[in-house]
């Protein structure tokens, strides 16, 4: 599966993922994006503009300590807790909904 970890070159957030991917091995591609002016393909599939973001495939995942958590569950040595059945990128989605969906009114039931 390809990975690809989404920043911009001075974002201190990034640098998590960047030394968990490092630490355990794990190839990657690297993209960085101008924050003040991000592209198109960028904010379709970032919902509030934010870095990092990593390409799992298709799937998108946001915020360094769910990315890491995802590269925890992947990829060993193993750092956390078991992994939990079914499609690992789906279930860290849940994560982040919790953290972002009642923000902005992005997923809440009166948005638009």
């Amino acid at each position: 599966m390809r990975l690809e970890l989404v920043s911009f070159v001075l974002c201190p957030f990034v640098q998590r993922a960047v030394i968990a991917l490092r630490e355990m091995g794990v190839a990657h591609a690297v993209t960085d994006i101008d924050p003040d002016d991000p592209p198109d393909w960028f904010r379709a599939i970032s919902p509030f503009g934010k870095v990092p973001l990593l390409r799992v495939g298709e799937a998108v995942l946001l915020e360094s300590a769910i990315i890491n958590e995802y590269l925890d569950e992947v990829y060993p040595p193993r750092l956390a807790r078991p992994s939990a059945a079914g499609s690992v990128v789906e279930d860290f989605r849940p994560r982040f909904l919790e953290h972002y969906g009642g923000k902005g009114g992005w997923l809440s039931k009166d948005a638009g």
